[in-house]
């Protein structure tokens, strides 16, 4: 009986040791994964600003190399708090509170960074959140030794009770960090453009509604490097008006991007044109732009963007259509101005025109701030 009795709280020894190894090891690799991902895809740039700016651009962030050492420090700072701890069963996910804390001050870069640097609230309410972290290991061991034993394997209580916990805390650091998604799309940009990938610069953001003035600065300055300035530019949200095509480091401005690749691509020669063409179109100085049209452009085919102004320039002025352009953009001019006639009401005139000219000349010309 006692051989038999032996062999049964070996038995119970290994199931709770193999229970517990389970709980770890599971929540272990769901942390990393969450973790290396968070950083690399999401806050990798984030990350990179606080970087640039504490050491006064003297270092720079690598996105893989940086995601995978603060993903192993972090694991290891868990495993450290877990030894002090030594929290198992149900509250063993809250060994990664001061990890997930960690990585949530990291990414909380302030958005006006380059202006005033700051990690928002986190230098006082870090603190704090560990002082209540220290309340619920209180809590935990104390309830522990009462918690009733759960099956083992992946379908245990115990194994999905500890993820949900991560997961949720997993929610907390995505809601408590950086989410502005301009001021991603920004640094995003930048870092792109200092690669001279202007290609992949335009890809970013490029369906969202949300802008400002530096990220239109941004996409005037990528699309001029590649020519498609008066082809492309209101293919995105427009910000600010002229003033957004030129750094004045107060609503317009870079924080990772040195200023001089920007003025000086706007003041070379190559360029310069196309970018007071479009500053006279963007504060809609019309009879200016088609003055100085005729006078600096000599192709006989207009960029999109310059036939659409000129149409416009005509039908403000009375002026019968005499552009050059093809009968295709006469045609649409035409149903434009048709189409914003025939509804009385302003929300779904807007709509309807947005949904088909928002990418046109004509459309901000009437809308465009």
């Amino acid at each position: 009986m006692c051989l038999s009795l032996s062999y049964s709280m070996q038995g119970y020894s290994l199931f709770k040791m193999e229970q517990n190894q389970l709980v770890r090891w599971g929540c272990m690799g769901v942390f990393c994964v969450f973790t290396f991902m968070y950083l690399y895809f999401y806050q990798g740039d984030i990350v990179a600003v606080g970087q640039h700016i504490l050491s006064q651009g003297q270092t720079h962030y690598n996105r893989t190399i940086g995601a995978i050492v603060v993903t192993a420090l972090l694991a290891v700072l868990q495993t450290v708090v877990f030894r002090i701890t030594k929290l198992e069963k149900r509250a063993h996910a809250l060994t990664y509170f001061p990890s997930l804390l960690l990585l949530t001050f990291i990414s909380s870069v302030g958005s006006r960074a380059d202006v005033d640097f700051s990690f928002g609230a986190w230098p006082w309410a870090g603190p704090l959140c560990l002082v209540g972290f220290a309340l619920l290991v209180w809590v935990a061991k104390e309830v522990e030794p009462y918690e009733p034993d759960a099956s083992s394997g992946w379908f245990g209580r115990v194994v999905w009770v500890n993820l949900m916990l991560l997961c949720l805390q997993f929610v907390l650091v995505g809601c408590l960090s950086n989410h502005d998604e301009v001021f991603h799309y920004r640094m995003r940009m930048e870092k792109l453009i200092m690669k001279e990938k202007y290609g992949d610069a335009l890809k970013v953001g490029k369906r969202a509604l949300a802008a400002d003035s530096s990220l239109t600065m941004l996409r005037a300055h990528a699309l001029a490097a590649q020519g498609l300035l008066p082809e492309r530019f209101f293919d995105y949200p427009v910000v600010g008006g002229a003033k957004a095509l030129r750094i004045d480091h107060t609503t317009v401005r870079t924080v990772l991007l040195p200023d001089s690749v920007v003025t000086l691509l706007a003041d070379s020669s190559q360029y310069a044109r196309d970018y007071k063409l479009m500053e006279l179109l963007l504060d809609r100085k019309l009879g200016a732009f088609a003055e100085e049209l005729h006078k600096s452009y000599t192709d006989s085919i207009l960029p999109k963007i310059y036939g659409e102004a000129l149409l416009q320039y005509y039908y403000s002025s009375g002026k019968p259509f005499a552009t050059g352009q093809n009968g295709a953009m006469e045609a649409d001019f035409r149903d434009f101005n048709e189409m914003r006639m025939a509804t009385a009401d302003e929300r779904e005139r807007y709509n309807n025109l947005k949904r088909v000219y928002g990418n046109t000349y004509w459309f901000y010309f009437r809308y465009g701030k």
